[in-house]
Order: structure tokens, then C-alpha cells, then sequence
């Protein structure tokens, strides 16, 4: 009788096992909330791979055409040109390694998958960190090969897309400097509002600012609150000044510990996303032996590819300088 035979390996196994942990929702109580990160997420675009990110615009809309009478020709003038903004993916890549002394210590096959996914999650919560954090850098201190930021994108003189506000004038985002929050910060929270609608075609769909900036804006909101005692009975609640949910003009106002501590961005979904490769976002290369390099362990990468894309900057507003 012939014996049975098994032709994968523990690298391929390591792989499949760590492929199929990638879908579900790890929790830890150590990294931060990446807030910002998972609504952007949420509305992320799916596109396949390729080398650059194409997004048609269009810009002019002057009217060509007009009334005419029954013998009269139409113009022959052609059309306004569709505008291309240019998109380079990002990629990004973090290691999940397993030595052998952690196999050891593991204690056992089904203890061993165990710690492969605490490293899974590991290095699945140190890369979403990476990206919430690039998220923020400031306009102009973007890295090359980096995922391009929030303040990048929603900036008044910044390239983006390859494309110059200098030059494209309809191509950036509206801003409000130097503002006391204490006095003048709902004043110009409500003009960005109206400013990013495009003239009332579109609205904002979320805003993000920072911790301290949030408290402020809740300090105001609880100010305004009237109290009353009673109800059904005296003993009934006089006071709930707390927010569980802060929201401007019916839309939620969150805070990420990312965000500059003085700037707040009022975010539109189909004017500004982040587009994610199709397939998954996060992919498991396959386990490889380390002992070439005379490491006794194997070794993969988690991977991300992605980048932040703009469609409409008009639509986007940033209040920076706030006080």
C-alpha cells in the first residue's frame, strides 16, 4: 500500500493560514484609534493595478451653444477639453517574522498559528499607524513614494495630481487663516460650508480637526444647551452636557490625534478619496526561509497599495491657524 504523501510545506501553510486571519478585524487595547484612516476606508475606490491613477476633470463650462432661430447655424466650435489629473500608486510593506525560537516557544502546531496571528495583527495595526500618520503630514513635506495627505490635497498652492493651482486655477481648495476659535470659530465654520458646496452643487460629508479643537467647539456647543428640571418626576435628569457624537450641519465632526493641533478639514467623499488596489488592501506575501542570510527563522510582508486622489478641489476647505 503506498503511503500518503504531502507536497506543502510549513511556509505555504504559514501563508494560506496568515491569508485567511487578513479578513478578520483584529482588536488591541495598545495602538490608538486610527479614526480619520477608517472612515476614508470606508468610501475607499477599488482600482486595478497599473502605473499611474487617472482621474478625468472637466473645467471651463463656458456655454458654446445658445438659442437659435429656424435658419440659423449653430456654432462649430469645439467642446472644452476633459483634463486629466495624474495619480501615482504608494506602496507600502511591513514584516511579519517568525523565528525559530518563537516556534519553539509557541509550544506545539495549533499554539504556533496562534502567535502567527498576534504577528498578523501586529503588523497589520503597525501599518494602518504608518498610513493614519501620513495621512497628516504637512502640504510640501510629503515624501516621495509616500501616500499623499489630507493637508496636500486640500491645500491652495500645492501640485497635485500633477496639476498647478498656480496654473489651473479652478484646482485647489479653499482655506481660512488666523482664527480665535472662541470668537470667530463658528463664523468660520459656517462660510467654509457654504464655500466647499460648489455653489450649492455639493456639501461637505465629514469634518476633522484635532483633540483640543474638538473640546472647543464641544464647549461652545455645550454653552447653548438649556436645562431643565422635572419630567416625569423631580427626581428626574437636569443635566446631560455630554456629546457621544459632535455634528456640524448634520454631519459628523470627529478628531484624530494625527490631525495638526490647529487646523480643521472639511472633507467631501467624491471629491477627495483614497483609492485601494482591488483584491483586498492588505496582501500576505508567501513565507520564505531566512537561514540564507544565516537567520534561523522565515519571513513575509504584509502589504498596502493605495494612494489619495482628488477629483474636485473646490469642494474641499481647510481652516488653519486656529487659536
Amino acid at each position: 500500500m503506498a503511503k500518503p504523501t504531502f507536497s506543502a510545506s510549513v511556509n505555504s501553510v504559514f501563508t494560506a493560514h496568515g491569508r485567511q486571519h487578513l479578513s478578520r478585524i483584529p482588536a488591541d487595547n495598545f495602538y490608538t484609534g486610527n479614526p480619520t484612516l477608517n472612515l476614508m476606508r470606508r468610501t475607499s475606490r477599488k482600482k486595478q493595478g497599473g502605473r499611474y491613477i487617472i482621474e478625468p476633470l472637466l473645467e471651463g463650462g463656458e456655454r458654446i451653444g445658445g438659442s437659435f432661430l429656424r435658419a440659423e447655424a449653430l456654432p462649430t466650435n469645439s467642446t472644452d477639453p476633459v483634463t486629466e489629473a495624474t495619480f501615482e500608486w504608494t506602496f507600502y510593506g511591513e514584516p511579519v517574522t517568525i523565528f525559530w525560537q518563537d516556534e519553539f516557544h509557541a509550544g506545539g502546531p495549533g499554539a504556533l498559528f496562534n502567535y502567527l496571528e498576534v504577528r498578523m495583527d501586529d503588523a497589520r495595526m503597525k501599518m494602518e499607524r504608518g498610513l493614519s500618520d501620513d495621512l497628516f503630514v504637512a502640504a510640501g513635506s510629503v515624501t516621495t513614494g509616500s501616500l499623499t495627505s489630507i493637508p496636500q490635497v486640500i491645500s491652495t498652492t500645492a501640485t497635485l495630481g500633477q496639476l498647478a493651482p498656480a496654473t489651473y486655477t479652478w484646482w485647489k481648495a479653499k482655506n481660512d487663516d488666523t482664527v480665535t476659535f472662541s470668537s470667530g470659530g463658528l463664523d468660520a465654520m459656517r462660510s467654509m460650508a457654504n464655500n466647499v458646496t460648489a455653489g450649492g452643487l455639493k456639501s461637505h460629508d465629514w469634518i476633522v480637526t484635532s483633540q483640543s479643537i474638538w473640546e472647543k467647539y464641544v464647549d461652545l456647543a455645550e454653552g447653548k444647551h438649556n436645562i431643565y428640571e422635572g419630567g416625569n418626576s423631580s427626581a428626574g435628569r437636569i443635566a446631560d452636557l455630554g456629546f457621544p457624537v459632535a455634528m456640524y450641519h448634520g454631519k459628523p465632526l470627529i478628531w484624530d490625534e494625527g490631525c495638526t493641533s490647529d487646523a480643521m478639514y472639511f472633507i467631501n467623499d467624491t471629491s477627495m478619496s483614497l483609492v485601494e488596489s482591488e483584491g483586498g488592501p492588505f496582501k500576505l506575501s508567501e513565507f520564505q526561509s531566512m537561514t540564507v542570510n544565516g537567520q534561523q527563522g522565515r519571513i513575509a510582508y504584509l502589504r498596502w497599495t493605495g494612494q489619495m486622489c482628488a477629483r474636485n478641489r473646490r469642494c474641499l476647505g481647510s481652516i488653519t491657524t486656529i487659536t
